[in-house]
């Protein structure tokens, strides 16, 4: 880079939501010369996100609530799908699929009721989709 001058780096940070402190280190062999720039506090996050918890053991037959955090980061987002998938071990009672409208960014909750139905592991999975 020239004297002066400026630049955007783009860095991956997956599955993480928060800030990040970023350091950026320049240097110049030749003229044995050094520079470095420091921004603490940087948000990191997707412009939506989701946080689903299930207990950790269940019994057969057993009905359980599994809660989903729905996170609107950016204000384009406004409805918002869900859907929940499940392995053997747990069936969903009731509607598979939700529908969250959000008029500014912010959180909201959406929640799913599971039976399970065998021994094993469970597993779920949290789809989100954007609407306009």
């Amino acid at each position: 880079m020239k004297k002066g001058s400026t630049d955007t780096h783009n860095v991956e940070i997956p599955n993480y939501m928060g800030s990040a402190r970023v350091m950026v280190v320049a240097s110049n062999v030749e003229q044995n010369a050094y520079g470095f720039a420091e921004k603490k506090n940087v948000p990191v996050y997707s412009p939506l996100s989701l946080l689903g918890s299930l207990p950790r053991k269940a019994v057969p037959g057993e009905k359980v609530v599994l809660p989903v955090t729905v996170f609107a980061m950016e204000k384009q987002v406004r409805n918002v799908s869900l859907n929940v998938e499940t392995n053997g071990q747990f069936k969903v009672v009731g509607s598979r699929s939700q529908q969250l409208n959000f008029s500014s960014t912010g959180e909201q909750m959406a929640y799913f009721e599971l039976e399970t139905t065998n021994t094993g592991i469970g597993k779920s999975k949290n789809n989100s989709f954007i609407g306009q």
